[in-house]
């Protein structure tokens, strides 16, 4: 009679599955830290006071319409919108709430003047603050 052999068992592989789980798990575990991040910040709001300025080769009469669409937009303060020229330079000072998320976009200046009859602006809007 022949002795039956001993075959080896199969080693098990216990660091293989834990590497799969931690694998799976990690992502889940930052996918919802960072939704609550994301949730939080959206839920934190700041105020900001910009002041810009662009010059322009054409002007309209008067900054009035200029001064109605920016108070239209999202997070600014209706009561601290204030428009002046200086020449052809219009300076724009306004208050904006915008949430730390980055959802408040700034507003869009060039394109609305673009549509209110300020002509071929000579430069982009650049920051006048401190």
């Amino acid at each position: 009679m022949t002795e039956p052999q001993l075959v080896p068992a199969k080693p098990r592989r216990r660091w293989y599955q834990y590497s799969l789980r931690t694998l799976l798990a990690l992502p889940l575990c930052l996918a919802v830290l960072f939704a609550i991040l994301h949730y939080v910040l959206g839920r934190i709001e700041v105020c900001c006071e910009y002041r810009v300025a662009c010059e322009f080769s054409r002007l309209p009469d008067d900054d009035q319409r200029l001064k109605e669409w920016l108070k239209t937009q999202e997070g600014v303060f209706v009561h601290f919108v204030r428009i002046t020229r200086q020449g052809t330079k219009v300076n724009v000072a306004f208050l904006m709430v915008r949430r730390c998320n980055g959802t408040t976009k700034f507003p869009d200046l060039e394109s609305a003047c673009a549509s209110l009859g300020y002509e071929r602006p000579a430069s982009k809007w650049v920051n006048e603050g401190e």
